[in-house]
């Protein structure tokens, strides 16, 4: 329950960041925006790492891809950036879930990134089009 409410406000985190970051991308421009989150974002996690004492196992030598998370984010930011000028906040935060859900549900049914193949199931496509529904909804009203 703990790790269901974390993910819960994860997902209202990302769509007051989209808010600030598309703010600040809007005074400043979308490419000096990200510059400046992820900043932040390496000021932020070196404090933690410092006092939290945190830094993982450097004897393991990790696949180089799994340090593409900051590119993937810069990438992330920017084109959320672009889409909250158009189309705002909620728009926005929709379609990026939409788009989390879709390429989840690739990463599981292929076993991408390493991942445990979780086969697809013809079950899933009612809360696929649930959920395509409700973007549309949020979209058309």
């Amino acid at each position: 329950m703990k790790t269901s409410f974390m993910s819960v406000a994860t997902g209202a985190l990302i769509a007051i960041m989209i808010h600030m970051n598309g703010t600040l991308g809007n005074y400043t421009n979308v490419y000096f925006s990200c510059f400046i989150v992820h900043l932040l974002a390496t000021l932020g996690g070196g404090i933690l790492i410092l006092f939290m004492k945190a830094g993982g196992d450097r004897r393991i030598q990790y696949p180089f891809y799994y340090y593409l998370g900051g590119i993937l984010g810069a990438i992330i930011i920017i084109l959320n950036n672009f889409s909250f000028k158009g189309l705002g906040v909620s728009i926005t935060a929709a379609l990026v879930f939409f788009g989390q859900i879709m390429m989840s549900i690739l990463v599981d049914s292929f076993g991408l990134l390493q991942m445990e193949k979780i086969p697809f199931n013809k079950r899933k496509l009612p809360g696929i089009f649930l959920v395509a529904a409700g973007v549309l909804v949020i979209m058309w009203t």
